[in-house]
């Protein structure tokens, strides 16, 4: 009896302590162009690591390597030779709000990137010197991961 109530005490223990592998946050990844770019199969756009937006149900922004095949928690981007530090990353209604500290020719600059997931559309501006500058709306595609992406959370 005290060997079965260990065996179950065990068997329990180890489910809860592998059920965070179950429950892990669904990401969502977009990838945004014009028509040529978002005709390009899932794979082609996985390729183009720094155009995905990918966000958690929480509004946590992640990044994916190609070549590793990995999803992880994104902290610099490097977008047409400028690095993007994400200041902040958000959800509000269907907005995925990206938030970028950037340096632009040398000077100090705001990005802000909107993805709205249910329109499928991409908005984007910076401000610099006080002025901004808003960049025309481009559409979007979500794009799904090869079953054997590792994720790090």
């Amino acid at each position: 009896m005290n060997k079965k109530a260990f065996t179950f005490t065990f068997f329990v223990s180890l489910f809860l302590l592998n059920s965070g592998f179950f429950f892990k946050p669904k990401l969502r990844a977009f990838s945004c162009g014009d028509n040529i770019h978002l005709s390009k199969s899932n794979r082609e756009l996985l390729k183009i690591e720094e155009e995905i937006l990918i966000f958690d149900p929480k509004g946590k922004s992640y990044q994916y390597d190609y070549s590793s095949n990995k999803v992880f928690p994104e902290r610099l981007k490097v977008v047409s030779g400028i690095n993007l530090n994400l200041e902040e990353s958000y959800l509000e209604g269907s907005n995925f709000y990206l938030d970028y500290n950037v340096i632009i020719n040398s000077v100090p600059a705001k990005m802000q990137i909107i993805l709205d997931y249910e329109r499928k559309t991409f908005d984007s501006s910076y401000t610099m010197y006080g002025s901004t500058t808003y960049m025309p709306t481009l559409n979007c595609k979500e794009i799904k991961f090869p079953k054997d992406t590792k994720f790090e959370y």
